[in-house]
């Protein structure tokens, strides 16, 4: 055997490892232990992780395990199969393996990979045009308050887009990102696990080189695929009308300086270079916010005990969390905005991951204008205006 077969050997041999670990992980969860910073299935997913080594809290666009990738000296692959009803479960090691030939360097789209303490980050992605900025009405069903919105990728074809605030991460089922025409990054390819909902798949790293929001235009937006041959699954909060294919997270709507619902006319705006002026007559609160890796949190108190408070304009509930007690708090504020016998439904009623933050969720929260005042590090609760 020649020096270069040995070689080409001893990569395929590494990279069949390689990618064995991701297919694995994709079909269950590790147990045991914690793994790039995330805690096994049943724990606080939101709590601070312990760390067993100095990366433990890693970014969540982390290169949380490695992903076999081939690339190809020319031409190009297929994108993403398309999933038949007959399908279910992760997809295949040569599926992955297909799918990676086609692996662009984050370069090529101007991203930056640098290291931080906690891990890797990812700059220069969701980079916006200065100056845009729209006002978006929502598509969900008129008796639903639900931030959906259309969006379009590369080849103009529009999918139906849920905003959770509760989400760090952008996220698409296979199908849509195969007609979104998003390509996957690497080498090395990324994949993490979702911490705001329970879910056994992995999301695989790709790049939109541009996604559009009504007039807006965003430069490189960075999806997690999930990898399973079937749709969202629990990332669509189980909203049906219209069923949504894509969830926007924080990572989206943090670069602008701010994100405007108002959930009583069912409309979002979205600025990327104008401040925010809230209407005094109708201001209710200011509350500082806070990024805790991708997290939106505000201060808060649960019954007059200070602490942050989780926003998910996704959940179909009021409040939910650890170590709330019976039906009904009696006492819920945030900053300024002080609600009074709030409903209290459980985590595992609703299927999600424990937490140790309180969770406010789009049934309070629908009452409101919320303003995600990112220049000022706030948000802002308005009451809105009388209909005439």
């Amino acid at each position: 055997m020649s020096a270069s077969s040995a070689l080409d050997a001893t990569s395929a041999a590494r990279s069949a490892a390689l990618q064995e670990d991701v297919t694995r992980r994709g079909t269950k969860p590790l147990e045991g232990r914690t793994v790039c910073g995330r805690q096994p299935a049943g724990t606080n997913a939101l709590a601070p992780r312990p760390c067993e080594c100095q990366f433990a809290r890693m970014h969540r666009f982390l290169a949380c395990s490695y992903i076999c990738i081939h690339l190809l000296s020319s031409g190009c692959a297929s994108p993403p199969p398309e999933p038949t009803p007959e399908s279910d479960g992760p997809l295949t090691r040569a599926e992955l393996d297909k799918i990676y030939k086609r692996a662009t360097d984050p370069r090529t789209y101007w991203i930056t990979v640098r290291g931080t303490d906690s891990g890797q980050d990812f700059e220069g992605a969701h980079r916006l045009h200065p100056g845009q900025g729209d006002r978006l009405k929502f598509v969900s069903a008129r008796d639903s308050s639900y931030p959906i919105v259309k969006i379009e990728g590369d080849a103009f074809q529009k999918f139906t887009a849920l905003i959770d605030t509760s989400s760090a991460e952008n996220w698409v089922d296979l199908q849509t990102a195969r007609s979104m025409e998003l390509v996957p990054l690497g080498p090395p390819g990324f994949a993490m696990r979702p911490v705001h909902v329970v879910d056994e798949a992995d999301g695989l790293l790709f790049a939109a080189s541009k996604v559009r929001l009504g007039k807006l235009h965003i430069e490189t937006g960075l999806f997690f695929v999930r990898n399973w041959k079937a749709p969202l699954s629990i990332l669509d909060r189980g909203v049906t009308d219209p069923h949504p294919t894509v969830v926007v997270g924080m990572r989206f709507l943090r670069p602008f300086k701010f994100v405007s619902f108002n959930f009583p006319d069912r409309a979002v705006m979205f600025s990327a270079s104008s401040p925010y002026e809230p209407n005094p007559e109708r201001l209710l609160a200011s509350v500082p916010s806070f990024d805790d890796d991708g997290l939106l949190l505000v201060e808060g108190s649960i019954n007059g005990r200070p602490t942050r408070i989780a926003l998910d304009s996704a959940g179909a509930f009021s409040l939910t969390g650890p170590d709330l007690e019976g039906d009904t708090l009696r006492h819920l504020s945030l900053g300024d905005l002080v609600l009074r016998d709030v409903p209290i439904q459980s985590t595992t009623d609703l299927g999600l991951p424990a937490t140790s933050y309180p969770r406010v969720g789009l049934d309070l929260l629908s009452k409101f204008i919320m303003t995600i005042d990112e220049a000022e590090k706030v948000v802002h609760f308005e009451r809105p205006a009388k209909k005439k």
